[in-house]
């Protein structure tokens, strides 16, 4: 799909939701034709996701295996900001599905990065859902970035 749309001279802008969310998260990292992502009720923090999830689920730590594994393609690894890259994460405040605390920490890990090129809105009361809010958010966000890029003026 990549490479069909990479024949235009347009900029490719994905967005993904929950499950969706996580891979979002891995194009953007992996595919440097990918420009723009949406993560909603996601994690851009594999590693750091399957962590918490397993402590609150009373599961058994991953293996060494298992990590290193999830590693090799967990996005916070690789994400790269250069150029016109721009990543915006939503998520609910009180999701149960996927609890934002793994978002907040790729957020504490990436605090070097510009605002303008990554940010995390949290909505309170929200839970796994996708609301009138977060998709006027998006479409915001692809407008300015998908036309102009992060790193652009006006």
């Amino acid at each position: 799909m990549v490479s069909e749309l990479s024949s235009t001279d347009d900029n490719i802008g994905i967005i993904g939701h929950s499950s969706g969310g996580f891979i979002a998260a891995g194009a953007f990292s992996k595919v440097s034709e990918v420009v723009s992502a949406i993560v909603i009720n996601g994690s851009c923090a594999w590693v750091k996701f399957e962590e918490l999830y397993r402590e609150k689920d009373g599961r058994q730590p991953m293996s060494s295996k298992e990590r290193i594994s999830l590693q090799e393609h967990d996005p916070i690894s690789r994400m790269n900001f250069e150029g016109k890259k721009s990543l915006l994460l939503l998520h609910g405040k009180e999701d149960c599905t996927i609890p934002i605390d793994s978002q907040r920490y790729f957020m504490n890990v990436m605090s070097d990065k510009s605002t303008e090129c990554l940010q995390l809105v949290e909505y309170s009361g929200v839970n796994h859902h996708i609301t009138i809010g977060m998709l006027q958010k998006s479409k915001e966000w692809l407008d300015k970035h998908l036309g102009q890029g992060c790193h652009s003026k006006g």
